[in-house]
């Protein structure tokens, strides 16, 4: 690494391999591995499913800017942000300025296999058409993602070991590493 306090923040829409690739890059990297997601379920005491249910969405949108306020103070690192994180303009600012940003880029389609069957429990996918509502929220999103990252990595047709590797690659051509 270039540098002892190196952040690599991943984000991207849900499902577009975040958590996934940033175990794998952690582990390739020798680096820690921070889920913006568990830091809130484990600050909460609940699952994400329940804070939007029982709390709402605001209650989770404020304990996800704490979280990407403490993950931006974490060092030699890859953080995988909520695919909403970034809706919040001080948490993209927050993690934006910590360090670098690859944007995990997937396709409706793509993003709507993954998370079809995955288990998880997604609230802003529960209603009627699962599939259009994924398409009109990444579409919502994309213009934010492509605004605080460094580096779009497109993850539709590759494994997770691939987008992993084709990062540290970017990475290294800028630098980075």
């Amino acid at each position: 690494m270039k540098s002892k306090g190196c952040r690599i923040v991943l984000i991207g829409f849900m499902g577009s391999g975040k958590t996934t690739v940033g175990k794998l890059l952690a582990r390739k990297l020798n680096m820690s591995f921070f889920d913006i997601d568990d830091m809130i379920r484990e600050a909460a005491g609940e699952s994400i499913g329940d804070i939007f249910r029982y709390r709402g969405e605001a209650v989770f949108r404020e304990l996800e800017k704490q979280s990407a306020v403490k993950a931006s103070t974490f060092e030699n690192c890859v953080i995988a942000t909520g695919g909403g994180t970034l809706t919040n303009a001080e948490s993209a600012k927050t993690l934006k300025s910590c360090g670098i940003a690859v944007y995990l880029h997937c396709s409706a389609d793509t993003v709507y296999l993954r998370t079809e069957n995955d288990g998880v429990d997604r609230p802003l996918l529960n209603g009627t058409n699962k599939k259009q509502l994924i398409g009109a929220l990444l579409k919502s999103r994309e213009e934010t993602y492509k605004t605080y990252c460094d580096i779009v990595e497109e993850n539709d047709d590759i494994t997770a070991e691939e987008c992993a590797d084709n990062i540290i690659k970017d990475l290294r051509q800028i630098n980075i590493l």
